[in-house]
């Protein structure tokens, strides 16, 4: 099993509407990258005849050790619990059959 990518969005309003100035966006920049931040996502869209902004801020990363070795071990945990189950089943249904 492999690590996966992490995706994380940064709470940090970033609301770069026309005419924001370049120290603004500088700021920002640097507050978001103390956050954390790897990448910014700008999404245009249109809104009622105009175009709007949707600028978000994200850390994109691979899973730590300890959290994949965490990710694993609830998988495994999971796999175990539906071994019993089914076993359980199995049994029930092999008793009720049998007879």
């Amino acid at each position: 099993m492999e690590k996966k990518i992490i995706i994380k969005t940064i709470d940090y309003e970033l609301s770069w509407i026309y005419g924001v100035s370049i120290e603004r966006i500088r700021e920002d920049l640097k507050a978001v990258e103390e956050l954390g931040a790897t990448h910014i996502e700008i999404e245009a869209f249109e809104n009622y005849g105009e175009i709007d902004l949707s600028v978000e801020s994200y850390v994109k990363r691979l899973e730590t050790d300890e959290e994949f070795n965490k990710r694993l071990n609830k998988e495994k945990d999971l796999l175990k619990q539906l071994q019993e189950r089914e076993l359980q089943e199995y049994k029930r249904l092999k008793s009720k059959y049998d007879n």
